[in-house]
């Protein structure tokens, strides 16, 4: 992981060191407590026109749930804690959570069939811009978390659309909770 180059789109004007949390940048959106890099240049692109690189520093203490499944039972515990952790369907058991790393599904928050018939029984708003919304709260549930366990980072292979295309493309992130993980910005 360290050997890559990593990528971090923005419209942003340019910056000379990293913020984290990182500021805001677009009204109603629920803002991260971390910077997110892709080794895809054109996912990052995706995000905003400027785009920069880093490295992450050697030695870095960064989640990557391939290589520590006790961690990340761990993690899966501490989220079922959440009122978002609680309503996952990738939460319910060890075997889905497992499935979910291993598909790169787990940036993508789906309610467990309890939860969505409770949505259906009580009219819960199921438009796009309440899903974004729970995905993002979401994922930084999932980085305030392992943030809390000690972590400087989070590695993770995510799938996403782009262009509007139907496929799902697979790329690297890498979410970025402390700047001891991750050297200044170069930009492109």
């Amino acid at each position: 992981m360290t050997e890559h180059k990593w990528y971090h789109g923005t419209d942003s004007e340019q910056f000379n060191e990293w913020v984290i949390p990182p500021p805001v940048c677009r009204d109603n959106v629920i803002t991260h407590n971390g910077v997110f890099f892709t080794t895809n240049k054109a996912a990052a692109k995706s995000y905003g026109s400027n785009i920069c690189q880093t490295r992450i520093i050697n030695n870095s203490s960064f989640f990557d749930a391939n290589s520590n499944e006790f961690e990340m039972e761990k993690l899966r515990l501490e989220l079922l804690k959440t009122e978002m952790g609680a309503k996952c369907i990738y939460t319910e058991s060890s075997s889905k959570w497992k499935i979910a790393w291993k598909q790169s599904l787990v940036f993508g928050f789906y309610l467990s069939s309890c939860a969505s018939l409770n949505a259906k029984l009580y009219g819960e708003e199921t438009n796009r811009t309440i899903l974004v919304k729970k995905q993002r709260e979401w994922v930084e549930d999932i980085c305030s978390i392992l943030k809390k366990m000690g972590y400087g980072g989070l590695f993770i292979e995510n799938r996403k659309r782009f262009g509007g295309k139907r496929l799902l493309k697979t790329y690297k992130v890498f979410v970025a909770f402390s700047l001891d993980v991750i050297e200044p910005p170069k930009w492109l």
